[in-house]
């Protein structure tokens, strides 16, 4: 009777330590496979931001081209005697332009770059001064388009920035909600 009791003794305690084993093992691999995800995550985030900050360049490289090229058809025209050819390969120039922002900066900003051009080849085809000031508005244009797409990449590419920056954006207009808010009653009991 005394070996069958050590032996269940025995039994007992190997099958505790295996339990015991089993759980370690599968606290270990829990914590390894969260660790895992955690750097797959992270690896993401650096891989995506890295991707966001070399489509920027690119944008970036492409809008500084298109600017050069349309400072080029400036000068051209600004000069005593414009060879309309000339003027028309420069346009055409700034038409394969505008299509890469299309294709890297998106619709806003291919757009406003077609927009622009356009303008500028109506202006070039009449004497009228309202597509003169076409030109001009179509420029100002250009540069808001150019400047947001720029801004979504630096967005993507800093998060805990973007997502401050609406923090603070939300609070500035609460503030100025209450500011508002405060004046009004200020105002009512004065009276």
């Amino acid at each position: 009777m005394e070996n069958r009791s050590m032996l269940l003794s025995q039994v007992i305690t190997g099958s505790v330590a295996v339990i015991a084993s089993l759980g370690a093992a599968l606290i270990t691999s829990n914590y390894t496979l969260e660790s895992a995800k955690v750097q797959v995550e992270k690896d993401m985030i650096v891989l995506s931001a890295a991707n966001a900050n070399e489509n920027a360049k690119e944008i970036r490289a492409r809008a500084e081209e298109y600017l050069l090229a349309f400072q080029d058809l400036m000068e051209l025209l600004g000069n005593e005697r414009v060879v309309v050819e000339d003027a028309h390969q420069q346009i055409h120039k700034m038409d394969k332009l505008a299509q890469g922002l299309l294709v890297y900066g998106g619709a806003e900003l291919g757009t406003a770059s077609f927009t622009l051009n356009l303008a500028i080849k109506n202006a070039l085809l009449s004497s009228s001064k309202d597509d003169v000031t076409d030109v001009f508005n179509a420029a100002n244009a250009w540069y808001p388009a150019y400047f947001s797409v720029i801004k979504t990449y630096d967005n993507h590419a800093m998060p805990k920035k973007a997502k401050a920056d609406l923090q603070d954006k939300l609070m500035s207009s609460l503030l100025g909600e209450l500011n508002k808010a405060f004046k009004t009653d200020s105002q009512r009991s004065a009276f």
